[in-house]
């Protein structure tokens, strides 16, 4: 693209955290993340001399210790991954665990599956081979199956969805009533999804925007459109909140920040990661919500210091700004669904490697006819080169 590149402090440092905690080589993080193993290792070095991240261990292991460490942290991983998929399974009887081992086989060792589940490899070959009658009543092994996977989608299943595993995973067959009617006497429920409420600022003075975008989510060129939003993740510390910003003409994600405070200075941060990022020229679209993070006279002091429009959607019609609330349902979907996060920093470090190392590089977006975000880029500079040429 022929533009020197400048990336944020949080940028760098969770690069540097790919390296010091989680293994990657430097060559590795920047092929991960499209930058060079140069630029990484400057990173490590200039973060350690300034105390942001630990001094090196001058007494490490050897490589060989590394890779057998590695390598058990590995199983360790995937045990732990089993575990948690069969957490509902430990505390059922022998037949339910055969049932779910085989459901699983496809994916994990059989032996592994086993050793988790406490029951001998030869005894599952055995049930194999024997009719699932014999072992249990037709009646209560429905009942034990729904039992089971209600508990392994953590409730949230319905009589649907559970119906649906039992038909692909087992071999019992019923119908969709039967399933409700077994759970709803055995008090078994869904659990109801309750809408996220950020704190209230009653002090906040309204500053909304008028609706420039008006659902025009097309762009001419790189950093013409912007558009912006804040989500929130669940971890075991509490809420984390991302702030994103996009640029229409790639999708791509051009601003980032995370904090546990879902407040102006997110939004600012998103917001100013971006600018420094693209150095837009005057003119440049802002769209976001009628949010208080979006509002506020913090926020519209950094636009006006770089001469961009600010555009919001009209108030409660998330349509207005539907390519980000997009975005972050292809986030939650395709990467967060199904994980636990024990620390804010581990779903800060997941999130990074999905933005910067999986969407923004990888991704391929059907709007771009299923090209990367960075692969539309390049080929729209290429093609300006030429035509310069």
């Amino acid at each position: 693209m022929g533009r020197l590149i400048k990336y944020s402090k949080e940028f760098k440092l969770s690069a540097v955290k790919l390296v010091t905690e989680l293994g990657y080589s430097c060559r590795e993080a920047g092929e991960q993340l499209g930058c060079s193993s140069w630029s990484v290792r400057d990173w490590v070095r200039q973060l350690r001399a300034s105390g942001d991240i630990p001094p090196e261990n001058v007494t490490a292991a050897s490589a060989q210790d590394m890779k057998a460490l590695r390598e058990e942290n590995a199983r360790l991983r995937l045990e732990n991954e089993i575990l948690k998929k069969g957490s509902g399974v430990l505390c059922q009887g022998v037949p339910v665990k055969y049932a779910w081992i085989r459901s699983q086989r496809d994916k994990y060792p059989i032996r592994l599956l086993c050793r988790v589940a406490m029951v001998s490899p030869s005894g599952f070959y055995s049930w194999l081979k024997a009719p699932e009658d014999a072992l249990m009543s037709r009646s209560e092994s429905l009942r034990k199956a729904i039992r089971f996977y209600h508990q392994r989608s953590s409730g949230v299943y319905g009589y649907r969805k559970i119906h649906k595993d039992i038909i692909e995973e087992t071999t019992l067959r019923c119908c969709r009533e039967t399933v409700r009617r077994a759970m709803k006497s055995d008090g078994l429920r869904s659990k109801v999804t309750r809408k996220h409420r950020y704190p209230a600022n009653i002090e906040q003075i309204p500053r909304a925007a008028p609706n420039v975008l008006a659902r025009d989510f097309t762009a001419a060129t790189p950093d013409q459109k912007w558009t912006a939003d804040i989500t929130y993740l669940w971890t075991n510390e509490g809420w984390l909140y991302l702030a994103v910003v996009l640029d229409l003409f790639s999708r791509r994600v051009v601003g980032w920040a995370m904090s546990e405070r879902a407040d102006a200075h997110l939004a600012c941060q998103a917001l100013e990661a971006a600018i420094q990022l693209r150095r837009p020229g005057l003119g440049l679209l802002h769209h976001s919500d009628q949010g208080c993070q979006y509002t506020s006279g913090a926020f519209s002091a950094v636009l006006d210091q770089y001469g961009i429009v600010c555009s919001m959607s009209r108030r409660g019609n998330c349509w207005d700004n539907a390519v980000t609330e997009s975005f972050f349902s292809k986030l939650k979907r395709e990467w967060v669904r199904g994980k636990r996060y024990r620390t804010r920093n581990d779903a800060r470090q997941d999130i990074f490697l999905y933005l910067e190392a999986f969407y923004n590089r990888k991704r391929r977006h059907a709007f771009l006819g299923y090209q990367s975000p960075e692969a539309f880029e390049q080929l729209f500079y290429q093609a300006k080169q030429k035509q310069a040429a």
